[in-house]
């Protein structure tokens, strides 16, 4: 179910992320023909599945890197026995993380990142654990529904650095400060709305990434991994995740 969720989620941003800039440069006095606007909606979709593929594809390129041979055996292991038990039939790709205080996480459709430290201080039971989560974020899309909501990020970081340029050329006055102050704002103009949309997305993203570690704490929990995600989380940042380990210890029936 989660999955179509996060599907109709994604649908919604990209209509309405494109949607938002049509409208704009109609605004502004475009001629755009309703086969063309079509042509940007399909595109910009196309876009932004191909943005996840290629995060994935990159991730092993630059903050992560393929398994040994030692490391390849016992992760192939741990992740045939949480497959099985999670009663999941997805092929999953194992990257391990360059930075050995790099946190496990995971990446676009099929790809699961274990950091370094963990393959040497994690316990198997620990191991299994953080696997089974992650594998719960990729089999409901978690992961490629966060890829599709960070496309806007560059529209953002231009209004972001264009309100920033302006707010210090004010300091500095001169003529040439106030014709670049005129040029940058109708870009301000037309980036303001992509910015109030990325900023209430990414509210809504920032509840839904909370909402999905409880979910997937709880299909770990499931399979029969509670325990041992529950030592995991205390020993990766208990501070950070104490929300998260309370909320085990009740699934447990070890809090009321």
């Amino acid at each position: 179910m989660w999955r179509w969720i996060n599907v109709v989620l994604g649908s919604i941003y990209i209509f309405f992320s494109v949607g938002l800039q049509i409208v704009l440069l109609v605004v502004c006095g475009g001629r755009l023909s309703n086969a063309f606007r079509w042509e940007l909606l399909v595109g910009w979709a196309g876009v932004c599945l191909g943005k996840i593929w290629l995060a994935e594809n990159l991730y092993r390129l630059m903050p992560g890197r393929l398994p040994v041979l030692a490391e390849e055996e016992r992760l192939e292991t741990a992740m045939r026995e949480v497959s099985v038990r999670a009663g999941s039939t997805l092929r999953v790709r194992i990257l391990i993380g360059k930075e050995p205080e790099q946190r496990d996480g995971s990446v676009g459709y099929h790809t699961i990142v274990v950091p370094s430290a963990a393959l040497q201080w994690a316990s198997e039971g620990e191991l299994r654990a953080f696997l089974a989560h992650e594998l719960g974020h990729i089999r409901d899309g978690d992961r490629a529904l966060r890829e599709v909501f960070h496309m806007t990020q560059p529209a953002t970081t231009g209004f972001r650095l264009g309100r920033g340029l302006i707010r210090r050329l004010f300091r500095f006055w001169s003529p040439g400060a106030m014709v670049l102050t005129l040029f940058l704002l109708p870009l301000g103009f037309l980036l303001l709305p992509s910015f109030l949309w990325e900023r209430s997305f990414g509210l809504l993203l920032t509840g839904l990434r909370r909402w999905d570690d409880f979910r997937q704490d709880a299909f770990a929990f499931r399979a029969g991994y509670g325990e041992g995600l529950r030592a995991w989380l205390e020993r990766s940042g208990l501070g950070e995740h104490a929300g998260r380990i309370r909320r085990l210890e009740r699934m447990a029936g070890v809090r009321g």
